[in-house]
C-alpha cells in the first residue's frame, strides 16, 4: 500500500513519507495509516494524513504527525487520534488545516 501512496504523490508532484519511512521505523513509532496528496500548477495543493504518525511536503510546507503531534513546517497544531482526517491544502496562498473538518489554527 506504501508503494501506491508514494506512487500517486509523486504522480501528484507532491513528496510523501509513510509511515514506515526509515526515520519513522529508527524512532520506534508503529507502521500505520493512509495518506494522500496532490498539487497543481498554480501553487495550489492538498494533502490528507490519516492515522497518528506519518508526514507530508505540499508547496515546500512540510505537515507531519508523529506520536499523535500535528505539526505544520514544525509549528504545532495539537494533539490528534488515530482515527483522524487531517487534511492540509494551499489554495491561491491561503493555508488551511483540519482534523475531521474542523478548523485547526496553531497553537500559542
Amino acid at each position: 500500500m506504501r508503494r501506491s501512496l508514494l506512487l500517486a504523490a509523486m504522480i501528484a508532484g507532491a513528496t510523501y513519507s509513510g509511515w514506515s519511512a526509515a526515520s519513522e521505523a529508527n524512532s520506534g513509532a508503529t507502521a500505520s495509516g493512509t495518506g494522500s496528496s496532490s498539487t497543481d500548477s498554480n501553487s495550489n495543493g492538498s494533502a490528507t494524513l490519516r492515522g497518528t504518525n506519518g508526514s507530508v511536503v505540499v508547496n515546500g510546507d512540510q505537515v507531519k504527525v508523529r506520536g499523535g503531534e500535528l505539526t505544520v513546517n514544525g509549528v504545532p497544531y495539537g494533539r490528534v487520534d488515530a482515527n483522524a482526517v487531517v487534511k492540509y491544502s494551499v489554495n491561491n496562498g491561503t493555508k488551511n488545516v483540519t482534523v475531521n473538518n474542523v478548523e485547526r489554527k496553531p497553537l500559542p
